[in-house]
């Protein structure tokens, strides 16, 4: 028996319900309720049980509980587990304004950095980290090398804000991430990629790398000081609870630690690729799509426009700084050519977007993907214009859109997906007050946990159907919905 199966004869017994009873207030064949709740079927469809919800009177609460159970008996748990993990990971992607205080210490600790020891205790260890790291920061052209999981998040938080106040501070991260495709470790390391979106979003030199191993065992019991943080002058390890911690300037054991992580990084791969100027990104659109098939899912606030964009449109908006700037004038044909073909918009299989995101796409004329510094807002017409090919594109079957359920499912409202048939995740961030960062990820088991919760989404419930994403896209035309807000 499953939990929807125990949950939902236990809301049945509670309300004093026949079995018969309920099943006629459902329009549900008596014999299939009581197979059902034996266990032995499952509703065809959620429609089925919000039905059961109905006749029942369950609270909002208890609905979403009934789902998820029932969500569990037909997927799986591990498989239910990846897949929420997925739908939290664009939901949470963006982090909250880290604090800039200080670590509170004891008013008797030095606030000076070590020349070698040992600290003990969390809150003298923090306040030596931010120490370590602003020192080497603030002396220009800054180095730091180090082993970091997110399980140390003070950590991982204090090199987003140096990278964040330093941008020419360079950053070389390793990163554990689980050794096999089990759905647990996909989760883990998804969550990996989460932790780290704040030091890709930072604007500084960041260069993660990653390695599989037993995270448990390598970062646990099994591994005394598992942390690591070389600058110029110092090497400092870290207990794995970051309790205590010892620091070194003598030049053997900063040479010691250095040879350490150089090795295991001999052995790492690439976690991202981070591009951060306009000829870097472009550049690197056209090989993604020279080096992969298609995409095979876009997934972001506002529905992907750029396919209706004409080259004419494209550089009349242009900043003045990239029209007078001739290598990135120069990679524009082939931009059009490889990223925005007629054939490449045709492959997506879906276009994820969300209400909010369209809605602010027509009040302010901006479009996610692409940073404001580049172009000017586009004017009302032109915004409508491409809404408009758009939506004929898809009533031809060119393209196809759908509609989020915002109240179902939350995204980030400054993160666009590209999912590339072959094994590629591109992300293109652009939270306020963060340089704009595209980055990619090819690590196998979190492409794979995107690529399923994608295909997934349409029978989730979360989105609506193409015949009412497509008529939502015709009101809004119609109607000109969101023109009173500009």
């Amino acid at each position: 028996m499953s939990l929807f199966s125990e949950q939902l004869r236990g809301l049945i017994q509670e309300r004093g319900l026949k079995i018969y009873a309920f099943a006629a207030g459902c329009g549900t064949d008596r014999t299939l309720i009581h197979k059902i709740l034996k266990g032995d079927r499952l509703p065809a469809d959620r429609s089925v049980v919000e039905k059961f919800a109905s006749v029942l009177l369950l609270d909002p609460k208890e609905t979403e509980r009934l789902m998820q159970n029932y969500k569990i008996a037909r997927m799986g748990e591990r498989v239910y587990a990846r897949r929420r993990a997925v739908s939290e990971f664009f939901a949470n992607v963006d982090p909250p304004t880290p604090c800039e205080e200080e670590p509170l210490v004891p008013q008797d600790h030095p606030r000076r950095i070590l020349s070698g020891g040992t600290v003990y205790g969390k809150l003298e260890v923090n306040y030596l980290v931010k120490t370590v790291l602003e020192e080497e920061a603030s002396r220009g052209n800054g180095r730091i090398q180090v082993l970091a999981q997110p399980e140390y998040p003070f950590l991982l938080e204090q090199l987003a804000l140096v990278g964040i106040r330093h941008r020419d501070l360079c950053i070389q991260h390793i990163i554990c991430l689980e050794n096999s495709l089990k759905e647990k470790n996909s989760i883990y390391n998804l969550n990996c990629l989460r932790s780290i979106m704040p030091i890709i979003a930072a604007g500084c030199k960041y260069s993660p790398w990653y390695y599989y191993d037993s995270v448990g065992s390598h970062f646990g019991n099994t591994c005394v000081m598992p942390y690591l943080i070389l600058t110029r002058s110092l090497a400092v390890t870290i207990s794995s609870d970051g309790s205590c911690a010892a620091v070194f300037d003598a030049p053997e054991y900063r040479e010691l630690y250095r040879r350490v992580f150089n090795g295991l990084l001999e052995k790492s791969s690439s976690l991202t690729e981070v591009f951060h100027h306009p000829l870097e990104q472009t550049e690197y659109y056209i090989r993604m799509c020279a080096g992969y098939e298609y995409v095979e899912y876009d997934f972001m606030p506002d529905p992907c426009l750029l396919f209706f964009a004409d080259r004419e449109m494209f550089l009349r908006y242009l900043s003045p700084e990239l029209a007078a700037d001739k290598a990135f004038l120069k990679s524009i044909p082939a931009y059009f050519k490889h990223t925005l073909g007629a054939q490449r918009m045709r492959n997506i299989k879906s276009v994820y977007f969300s209400d909010t995101g369209l809605r602010r796409f027509l009040s302010v004329g901006r479009i996610t993907e692409i940073p404001d510094e580049y172009y000017t807002p586009l004017s009302l017409p032109d915004r409508y214009l491409l809404l408009r090919r758009m939506y004929e594109a898809a009533l031809k079957g060119d393209y196809h859109p759908v509609l989020i359920d915002s109240k179902k499912l939350k995204i980030s409202e400054n993160l666009c997906t590209y999912l590339f048939r072959g094994g590629a995740a591109c992300f293109v961030y652009a939270a306020p007050g963060r340089d704009y960062t595209v980055f990619s990820v090819t690590e196998k088991s979190i492409f794979s946990a995107l690529q399923d919760f994608f295909s997934y989404l349409p029978e989730s419930g979360n989105t609506f159907s193409e015949k009412e994403t497509l008529s939502f896209l015709k009101n809004v035309l119609e109607s000109g919905t969101f023109a009173e807000e500009v």
